[in-house]
């Protein structure tokens, strides 16, 4: 069998793709797994005995656009900047960090998840703790969620690991006068 240049590259090197869709696959995964992530982002003080929130509403919670008024959104695909008012108390942003070629058929992709809250709002009620920094709830709970797990188009799991990539791991941020939190960097093979 004869390979043409366009052949040859398909199957010899990585093209990257999945780097573009591990964002929204990490959304799916949480909308879909992460119940407690999605109450600490809308319930604004307490989710203790509260119900799981509807899918309809963590939809609604999903900025599908980048330009007008994002300010009744919580979940972006663009990390916190400058310009980035909402009106939200919680925010979730997430996005491809770095892309790391390994060899030619395989790349570590760092994202980066970043829990956020108005420095106002900082602290909840949860099921599991009586009194918390709400910033870091939602992170522990991003990583129960999507640590270890297979995601479509990854070669293997999505994973804090700093013998794998030292730029892995969870640290505090402070975003602006009016906003912190904790910014969660996961790495994986594409």
């Amino acid at each position: 069998m004869s390979f043409s240049n366009t052949d040859y590259t398909n199957v010899a090197y990585n093209n990257m793709i999945q780097a573009r869709r591990l964002p929204q696959s990490i959304v799916d995964r949480l909308f879909d797994d992460a119940h407690d992530v999605w109450k600490l982002l809308y319930y604004p003080q307490s989710t203790v005995g509260k119900p799981n929130v509807p899918d309809n509403i963590k939809a609604d919670m999903i900025a599908s656009t980048a330009t007008g008024d994002l300010s009744n959104y919580q979940v972006f695909f663009e990390l916190f900047n400058t310009d980035s008012t909402v009106s939200a108390d919680a925010q979730l942003r997430l996005a491809v960090l770095e892309i790391k070629p390994v060899n030619r058929t395989n790349v570590v992709v760092t994202v980066v998840v970043q829990c956020i809250v108005n420095n106002k709002a900082t602290v909840v009620s949860t099921d599991t703790v009586a009194v918390e920094n709400k910033a870091f709830a939602i992170a522990q709970e991003v990583v129960k969620s999507l640590n270890g797990t297979e995601l479509i188009g990854l070669k293997g799991a999505l994973w804090l690991d700093m013998s794998q990539d030292r730029g892995t791991g969870i640290r505090k941020v402070s975003y602006s006068d009016n906003f912190s939190g904790y910014e969660i960097v996961f790495g994986a093979y594409i």
